[in-house]
């Protein structure tokens, strides 16, 4: 099984809230950003705009972003991360 996706607490605090809010299917990165924007977790916002960007890349060198891969093997907090 492949590891998580560490992200930092705040991240993963808005990750969480998206999902249990219902609103979106996760699959959707821009309505998870959107969401995420309504819900007021704007780390998430800045941290999926960097999602796009690397998508771009992993699509031309086919390595999938950290959005990808931990929708798949799950997210987890980085350590020293505190949500705040």
């Amino acid at each position: 099984m492949s590891e998580p996706v560490k992200v930092p607490a705040d991240v993963l605090a808005g990750l969480e809230a998206v999902r249990e809010s219902g609103r979106v299917n996760m699959f959707d990165a821009p309505g998870v950003q959107e969401v995420a924007n309504q819900l007021g977790h704007h780390a998430l916002v800045v941290w999926m705009e960097d999602q796009m960007i690397r998508r771009t890349h992993s699509i031309r060198y086919g390595r999938p972003s950290d959005y990808s891969r931990g929708l798949w093997n799950g997210f987890e907090a980085e350590e020293g991360s505190e949500h705040a």
